[in-house]
């Protein structure tokens, strides 16, 4: 250990230097200690590590420690210390000089400063060297290892999923072959039969429930009418309903008989409906003659053939044919735009490869899982295979960058939480399509988007796989909406939901 010290001028003011080893090697660390006695109202200012004040040393950091006082021994004074982490780069021996400090008083200003010091400096060089050694080997690190953990784990599930869809497309069984609905009742038959339910139920005729069963009158005679003769007898009044077939009367055709029976019908259906009037039994049965023979009147007169100048009905002409449409304007206008936007990204992908030969890569992985997926994928998730296969060409590309490079990613962390929140999104989708899916992989492309595009941006050179990367994200997007767009097109509202 080196002590040095040297009084002030002011004999109330004392600096010692200490050196923490006797001798040192070049570049070595080592620290150079200044403890300071002076009067306790004195304020001592100790000189920066970036001060040119210690010579041959080089102050790396400070640090102060806390203020001691002389107590009974020197009383009125303080003991102030720093502490310096210095090195040398000196030869044979580092020149350390007085290193003054400041004292202030009141207005008044002191200055000690230590006793200078030599430091030997130890040589590093062999005794026996001749010459300039060479320069050592390269370290060598070793390849990182995640990246094909999860390159390997990709690939096992896309083959597993690729078999298990395969298994069970080979195991389904043929579709049912459902049979057409039947087609709907014409609105004659529909009435009749309802007519003759009603008056074959004895309950309904009862007066206890007699407006039950003008109700259903009304409205058989009502919504015949309106399915058959295109009346609005249903969103009509009694009144107005008998006014528009009294002006239709001549083209249904109607007489005054069947009009008295229509009326009669509807004005004892509204008594029994609004003014709680309990008809007979009789009466029932009456009105519901009344209604048949409405019912029968007009769909006689629609059915008559209109009669030509020889008295017979003239000649029905064959339907015309359809205008034979051209194929292209025979597709659906959302067919027109994807056709439109496959072939754009089919354009866009070729014009890339034969830019850029980084495209051929993560183009060939997405084409591959691009037919794996259809081939194997079930009619609600072939709208999602598209933007499968571009992401799933576009990731295992990253993976294998990875791999194969000596460095690995910069933040292997974010990295591989990336990776496996796109290898979940991705089999999420291709499971159940649907929109949170969608969500999740978009957030993830508009990260990723946003990163691209920042070093793009930054960088001067090497922008050729970041315009590949930009390129792919956004026909990811492109791809992804579209198949949502297309599933709610389709209606698989199950598939949705979920």
């Amino acid at each position: 250990m080196v002590v040095a010290s040297l009084s002030a001028p002011a004999s109330a003011q004392r600096v010692t230097a200490y050196i923490s080893a006797d001798s040192v090697t070049v570049g070595e660390r080592f620290t150079l200690s200044l403890v300071a006695e002076h009067n306790f109202m004195a304020a001592p200012f100790f000189p920066a590590p970036g001060d040119s004040l210690f010579g041959d040393l080089v102050a790396l950091k400070r640090e102060v420690l806390p203020a001691r006082y002389g107590g009974t021994a020197r009383p009125g004074t303080r003991i102030d210390s720093v502490t310096y982490e210095v090195a040398t780069f000196a030869l044979d021996t580092a020149y350390v000089p007085p290193v003054p400090v400041l004292f202030a008083i009141n207005e008044d200003t002191l200055r000690a400063a230590s006793q200078p010091i030599f430091v030997p400096v130890i040589s590093l060089v062999p005794p026996g060297a001749q010459d300039i050694q060479d320069l050592a080997p390269l370290a060598e690190f070793p390849a990182p290892v995640w990246p094909w953990v999860l390159l390997a784990t990709a690939a096992l599930l896309l083959l597993g999923a690729f078999v298990y869809g395969l298994r069970r497309k080979q195991k389904a069984p043929p579709p049912a072959v459902e049979a057409p609905p039947p087609p709907p009742a014409r609105p004659y038959e529909e009435a009749i039969e309802r007519l003759n339910r009603l008056e074959t139920n004895e309950d309904l005729a009862e007066p206890a429930h007699a407006k039950l069963f003008y109700v259903i009158l009304s409205d058989t005679l009502r919504t015949y009418l309106e399915r058959r003769a295109g009346v609005p007898a249903l969103e009509s009044t009694t009144r107005e309903l008998l006014a528009t077939l009294q002006q239709r009367a001549h083209r249904l055709p109607l007489g005054e008989e069947v009009m008295r029976c229509a009326a009669g019908v509807l004005e004892l259906s509204d008594l029994a409906k609004f003014a709680e009037h309990r008809p007979q039994p009789r009466e029932g049965k009456t009105a519901i003659r009344q209604a048949r023979a409405v019912i029968e009147s007009v769909e006689v007169g629609l059915n008559a053939p209109p009669l030509g100048g020889n008295g017979q009905a003239p000649p029905v002409p064959p339907p015309a044919p359809a205008p034979a449409l051209p194929a292209e304007a025979a597709k659906p206008p959302r067919q027109k735009l994807a056709a439109w936007m496959l072939g754009s990204a089919g354009a866009l992908v070729v014009v890339l490869m034969a830019w850029r030969v980084n495209m051929a890569m993560p183009t060939a992985l997405a084409l591959a899982g691009y037919f794996g997926a259809r081939y194997v994928a079930g009619p609600r998730q072939r709208p999602m295979v598209p933007a499968f296969a571009v992401q799933t060409g576009h990731y295992l590309w990253i993976l294998l960058g990875y791999a194969l490079a000596s460095s690995g990613a910069a933040s292997p962390a974010l990295a591989i939480a990336e990776v496996l929140v796109m290898m979940a999104g991705l089999a999420w989708l291709l499971w159940r399509p649907g929109l949170p899916p969608v969500l999740l992989l978009t957030v993830v492309q508009v990260l990723g988007l946003a990163t691209n595009g920042i070093s793009f941006v930054a960088l001067d050179a090497q922008r050729g796989p970041l315009f590949v990367h930009v390129a792919l994200r956004l026909v990811a997007l492109a791809t992804l909406w579209w198949g949502w767009q297309e599933l709610r097109r389709r209606g698989h509202e199950d598939d949705i939901d979920r």
